[in-house]
């Protein structure tokens, strides 16, 4: 069922296809490197209604190209849409007729405006307003009734951000996770359509899900960046604290520090396939990091501990200093902790001859 499927919520590229020939760590053109929401998982309790019902979207836009600045509209999607929200139209006459005002509402929250220019976070980063979201009680009322547990567990809204700038256009979506934060508060509608209950804190069932309350993700961040100066293993990593200075054709290493909300531990409800009994996993958030850099190589797109063993990345300094950034260099880094939480960090790299 899809209430019990792992929760995996990343910023999707709708539009803009880049060339073949570039690599998906080359900033050259228009890119939305990651899209944030604080929070990105948003609980509704029974009796007190949403835990956190103000949310809001924040984007890294990059146009190394410089030139006028981009335009830009957010807009908000209150139905769980793959398509970036084309498809409100036809989710909008499945709900009931009287849930589709508050639908409406929701629908027609936008915002729009322009970029401006933000040097100081890496060549070409265009600052764009966040996008604030209120979440009224109607919108779980909705998802209660269409999730697939019929809980609204693990519906997914989203934010849509639609930019325009030097001839270019790309439309992102990027979904919030919306959870109930206690589902023994529905075991009545439980065991009214599945059979079982989850455990309640003070009058347990016999034979009930031992599921705990939800405590709602947070967006890991990275608090630290370190350098290597060379390829070796075990070479010292010092903190970046400033610029980096390099020379052409030499290579580093990068290391990125993880906050703890990056490794949060969470639990999951699964069927097995043996004897198709419902059961929970324990488990803990294993981030991936991207990475993006103007100029130069990075050594792997993204790094993991499941693909990597580290976080860490090699990069190859360019083989001249880059003219049209006066021999200046961003990298970013953005982690993600598949479960719709992301943060990013900005280091600038001087390259020298």
């Amino acid at each position: 069922m899809r209430a019990f499927a792992k929760l995996l919520t990343t910023a999707a590229l709708l539009a803009a296809c880049a060339d073949p020939a570039d690599k998906p760590t080359e900033v050259k053109d228009l890119r939305v490197l990651a899209v944030a929401a604080e929070p990105p998982e948003v609980l509704f309790d029974r009796a007190t209604g949403f835990s956190a019902p103000q949310v809001s979207f924040s984007a890294l836009l990059v146009d190394p190209r410089g030139g006028a600045p981009a335009m830009f509209q957010w807009r908000f999607c209150p139905v769980d849409s793959t398509e970036a929200c084309a498809d409100f139209a036809k989710q909008r006459e499945s709900a009931p007729a009287a849930m589709r005002p508050a639908l409406d509402a929701l629908f027609a929250t936008a915002s729009s405006g322009q970029s401006v220019a933000t040097p100081g976070d890496g060549i070409g980063v265009q600052n764009i307003d966040p996008f604030p979201s209120a979440w009224p009680t109607d919108l779980f009322s909705y998802h209660l009734i269409h999730s697939g547990l019929g809980l609204g567990n693990g519906a997914w809204p989203s934010a849509i951000l639609a930019v325009n700038s030097n001839g270019s256009q790309l439309v992102v979506q990027k979904r919030v996770t919306l959870n109930a934060s206690d589902l023994s508060q529905w075991n009545t509608e439980l065991g009214a359509a599945f059979g079982f209950t989850v455990c309640d804190a003070i009058a347990p069932n016999p034979g009930c899900l031992p599921l705990k309350p939800r405590i709602a993700n947070q967006n890991p961040q990275i608090t630290e960046v370190s350098v290597a100066r060379g390829t070796q293993a075990g070479l010292p990593f010092t903190p970046v604290v400033a610029d980096l200075v390099v020379h052409v054709n030499e290579v580093i290493r990068l290391a990125p520090a993880l906050s703890p909300a990056a490794f949060e531990p969470y639990e999951s409800v699964e069927s097995t396939l043996q004897d198709d009994k419902i059961v929970i996993r324990e488990l803990t958030e294993t981030p991936v990091v991207s990475w993006f850099a103007t100029d130069g190589a990075l050594g792997n797109d993204i790094t993991a501990a499941a693909l990597t063993k580290t976080f860490d990345n090699t990069y190859l300094a360019p083989k001249a200093p880059p003219a049209a950034t006066g021999g200046f260099v961003s990298i970013w880094m953005v982690v993600r902790d598949l479960r719709g939480g992301t943060g990013w960090q900005h280091v600038r790299i001087q390259v020298l001859p």
